[in-house]
């Protein structure tokens, strides 16, 4: 199989502002990821003058190697899981096979038809001119591309960052793999190792076993996804481990090396040495920034290992013409995230009313089965700020749709503040990522969870389990004082009740009383009445009435 190939769309190429030595920009912004394109398109369209600088595809990491190609990889790996274990839903099937041509071709085409929307042709008829190139800062308020030189007014760092390489005997001598080139895998291989167990190595252990490969993966810390609730991650870990990925926590890996067409991984696990042999390897250690040779220091930004040093309005500490966007800055690397500091950028570039990054409430997820998501604080981390926090948990199983479904572990658990306050929660389960958003919304506009009550969901839909944690608040709220009041309130009510009843029965009494009445005196006046010569027989007295009635 050939290697995965990138589009001509995503290949940055200059049409305008190139000829003239020197030029002169609103903004100009340094990166085409997620952070880039949206400042980029966003500053444009507000009137800048845009210019957008990018040294290798357009899109970023996130689409060409990154979000889109891993999320199709897990899609197929989720279709392949559900065909394996159908028969617990009263299906059977034959033997299953994995096409691994067919589901990277998949990728390919997927991305050729997401990077429309990320290609020069959109970019330049937004009216952005596009730099392809390295940009390099000569000054404070300028910067080199090739041979061309941009003053801006505003800038936007938002070059993303790459794979982090851990410092590993014998690895230089490996062909390894990481997020950036996991794509060229020519074979499903038959077995592998993953280092790291936060959310990429999770993903990406869960999927290749799946797939049928053997893997084993192997995480320093002494639990999987330690970012996230400790039960979560437990969650998590059972998922794995169903699926045939062997883990191994707490583990410190000391060297890798060659053997025939695989590798063979060293480890130390609590001093005794351990040792793995895989077709392939996979590096999930997180992220550095992409920061090199940008001559930062000639711009006066300052910078560490970490990232650009910004403020919460994500203003450079050093520059205040510079802002930083995306992984670049941020510990939440995700295209989700970048797009909102751009805006945030943008917003704080060039209007009177900033806003803090640190306001938004940021969505963190992790793409396995069950997925994991979590907006704002967790239970823990309220309290270690000195927050008076509670929780409120609803398990997954007390909802009717994943019993339909057929869905295995997972929950939701709510941190309140004071008076109900919704200050993060987690969610665990199938489609978790797709549902989280509805307390983001809560979060941002200041929403009680108690008001959720008030929302209607359809039945039976997952995001029932929002409702379902209000209604356990609110069946809180009644405490014996609340009970004791409601007594008495009844009491009361039943008094009045009766007091109204015993005054209705009272006026109809009277009103039959006073019709007896008007009747006998009708039956007086007809007896009494003069009838003629010719006197008609008087009618028995249930005719009288009839009579009177008509």
């Amino acid at each position: 199989m050939e290697k995965m190939t990138y589009p001509d769309s995503v290949r940055p190429f200059c049409l305008r502002g190139c000829e003239e030595e020197k030029d002169k920009y609103d903004l100009v912004v340094v990166g085409a990821g997620p952070a880039g394109l949206t400042a980029a398109v966003g500053g444009a369209r507000i009137g800048a003058r845009v210019a957008l600088v990018e040294r290798d595809l357009l899109g970023g990491e996130c689409l060409n190697s990154g979000c889109v190609p891993s999320k199709v990889l897990i899609a197929s790996a989720r279709r392949a899981h559900q065909v394996r274990t159908s028969s617990s839903m009263g299906i059977k099937s034959g033997e299953m096979k994995v096409d691994f041509k067919a589901l990277f071709g998949r990728i390919d085409e997927i991305r050729s038809r997401l990077s429309a929307n990320d290609s020069s042709l959109r970019i330049l008829s937004e009216g952005v001119d596009l730099f392809a190139g390295t940009a390099v800062f000569e000054s404070p308020r300028s910067l080199r591309v090739g041979d061309k030189t941009i003053e801006f007014t505003r800038a936007i760092i938002a070059t993303g960052s790459s794979p982090k390489i851990p410092d590993i005997t014998g690895l230089d001598q490996v062909d390894y793999l990481t997020s950036k080139n996991i794509s060229d895998l020519d074979e499903l291989p038959s077995s592998m190792v993953v280092v790291g167990g936060g959310p990429m190595g999770c993903e990406m252990a869960q999927a290749f076993a799946r797939l049928g490969c053997s893997v084993t993966l192997l995480q320093r810390s002494k639990r999987l996804l330690p970012r996230e609730d400790a039960q979560a991650a437990g969650v998590v870990r059972r998922s794995l481990e169903v699926d045939g990925v062997a883990i191994k926590l707490g583990v410190q890996v000391v060297s890798v090396s060659s053997e025939g067409k695989g590798v063979r991984v060293v480890y130390n696990d609590n001093g005794a040495t351990e040792e793995v042999f895989a077709d392939r390897i996979i590096l999930a250690c997180g992220r550095r920034p992409n920061l090199d040779g940008m001559g930062l220091e000639e711009g006066n930004i300052s910078f560490d290992d970490m990232g650009l040093l910004v403020d919460r309005g994500l203003r450079s500490v050093s520059n205040e013409r510079v802002f930083g966007a995306g992984d670049v800055c941020l510990s939440h690397r995700y295209a989700h995230s970048a797009d909102m500091s751009a805006r945030v950028c943008l917003r704080n570039a060039f209007l009177p009313l900033h806003r803090s990054f640190d306001s938004l409430p940021m969505v963190c997820c992790t793409y396995t089965s069950p997925e994991v998501a979590r907006v704002g604080m967790t239970l823990d981390q309220a309290i270690e700020q000195g927050i008076k926090a509670k929780e409120i948990r609803v398990p997954l199983e007390e909802i009717d749709r994943s019993l339909i479904e057929g869905w295995g572990d997972g929950f939701l658990k709510v941190t309140l503040g004071h008076r109900g306050k919704i200050l993060g929660a987690t969610l665990v389960g199938e489609g978790a990522s797709n549902m989280i958003s509805e307390l983001t919304l809560a979060i941002s506009k200041g929403i009680r969870l108690d008001s959720l009550s008030w929302v209607t969901h359809p039945y039976p839909t997952g995001s029932s389990i929002f409702r379902r944690a209000a209604d356990i608040l609110n069946g809180r709220k009644v405490t014996p004082a609340v009970r004791i009041a409601v007594q008495l309130w009844l009491t009361l009510l039943s008094k009045f009740k009766d007091r109204a009843q015993k005054e209705a029965e009272r006026a109809a009494r009277e009103a039959a009383k006073a019709a007896a009445e008007a009747e006998k005196e009708a039956l007086k006046e007809i007896s009494s009445s003069d009838a003629g010569p010719e006197v008609a027989p008087e009618p028995e007295r249930d005719e009288k009435v009839d009579i009177l009635k008509r």
